[in-house]
């Protein structure tokens, strides 16, 4: 039996669907905004031990929906919220936020930078 794999879903094309981070953005009450930016496709997060590529998975993790908070580290101290930015296929940009203090979640529909206005 052969079986074709069609490209398409529902008439779309399969690269119409999915996404990618844009934007990793750590805030506390007088702290300076933490930020990383991520370009569509590969990036590399590379540096010495112990200097936060792995508190940078799991803060991702955690706004992805992950049980389990990051592993508290020094420079960690004072932040209470993570957000990250995700930009889809079809150029929809929204943001997704989450405690770090009692890990509730919240949904933007828009760009990190533009949540306050549409608060």
């Amino acid at each position: 039996m052969n079986l074709k794999l069609s490209p398409c879903l529902g008439g779309k094309i399969m690269n119409d669907y999915g996404f990618y981070i844009t934007h990793l953005l750590l805030k506390g009450e007088g702290k300076p905004d933490s930020t990383l930016e991520f370009e569509n496709g590969l990036n590399v997060i590379s540096g010495a031990s112990n200097t936060g590529k792995t508190f940078i998975f799991e803060c991702i993790n955690f706004v992805l929906g992950a049980q389990d908070k990051p592993k508290k580290i020094y420079e960690s101290d004072g932040y209470t919220e993570v957000l990250l930015e995700i930009r889809t296929r079809q150029k929809k940009t929204l943001t997704i936020k989450r405690n770090l203090t009692d890990s509730k979640m919240y949904y933007y529909n828009c760009a990190i930078k533009d949540i306050n206005r549409n608060a």
